[in-house]
């Protein structure tokens, strides 16, 4: 676990660096995602090492922040400059090269070398991305990616964090934009699990970034739930409590089942038992008015 930025910072500044031939030095936008991507490789413990060595040398026009094997990290690119990753989705985008292939099966994923990849080199990696860069720990979608390219009012702190190239590819082909096509790191990565491995090792207030306390009504009256503090999943639709009750949100955008809070939770849901009741939700000070759900 990183105990703060100085850490964080420290670890990306320590990894063995040989700089890749084709890169845009700066940035035309900041770092608003990190994308995962696969290299599609066979599993090899040289991999990162052979994946920098390549980018250093080769005439196409490619390259990457960083490469992850089992039990290496290697990197390519300065985050202060822009690699040539993900096409037109480069300018607010690192990249991180997993070794392995889009076809990947759920079990290949979690094989006894991606597992070490994934929780002992990537993990961390992306952690001290999220640190230094300032964004979230979150799985992102391609809705979030096309914002970030349309509204100037694109939140950061709400809407980035990790995606597959597999979603700039989409958002890319939905804003026009040119694309590779590219879908790693395929539908089978297990993203629910590795985000909350990258989570882990963030420090307390980091992962706290979602916490919010949520306080029943005073039209209600006494209810257990009061002074209750639960925590936005890296789902971004369950809320756990300190008691382990999980509150599942709706769809969003359903009405009656989701709502979007003002400040940097997300969202609250109603109550897992009781219904037509009204919810309050406070952090910092702030508070919601009373919330109905149906």
């Amino acid at each position: 676990m990183f105990a703060d930025v100085t850490e964080a910072k420290a670890y990306l500044d320590a990894i063995p660096y040989r700089q890749a031939a084709h890169y845009r030095v700066g940035r035309l936008m900041p770092v608003q995602f990190a994308v995962v991507h696969s290299m599609e490789s066979s599993e090899h413990s040289m991999m990162a090492e052979q994946w920098q060595a390549a980018t250093a040398t080769w005439d196409r026009i490619s390259s990457v922040n960083f490469g992850v094997d089992d039990d290496s990290t290697r990197s390519c690119v300065h985050i202060t400059d822009t690699a040539y990753h993900c096409a037109s989705g480069n300018r607010n985008t690192v990249g991180v090269e997993h070794t392995g292939r889009a076809a990947q099966t759920s079990a290949d994923w979690l094989d006894p070398f991606s597992k070490k990849m994934l929780t002992t080199q990537s993990a961390p990696l992306y952690a001290a991305l999220s640190l230094v860069t300032g964004i979230p720990v979150r799985r992102a979608s391609v809705d979030d990616y096309v914002l970030s390219r349309t509204s100037a009012s694109f939140d950061v702190k709400r809407q980035g964090g990790l995606l597959g190239h597999i979603d700039v590819t989409l958002a890319a082909q939905r804003l026009g934009l040119p694309n590779e096509g590219h879908w790693d790191p395929g539908p089978n990565f297990p993203w629910t699990w590795f985000i909350n491995e990258v989570a882990s090792h963030l420090p307390g207030s980091a992962q706290e970034v979602h916490a919010m306390r949520i306080v029943w009504h005073p039209d209600i009256g006494t209810n257990p739930a009061t002074g209750m503090f639960a925590r936005l999943l890296p789902d971004n639709r369950t809320v756990r409590g300190v008691n382990g009750a999980m509150i599942r949100l709706g769809a969003t955008g359903t009405p009656g089942r989701e709502v979007v809070l003002p400040f940097e939770a997300e969202a609250i849901g109603p109550h897992p038992t009781a219904t037509n009741v009204f919810l309050a939700a406070e952090k910092g000070g702030k508070r919601t008015q009373g919330l109905r759900f149906a």
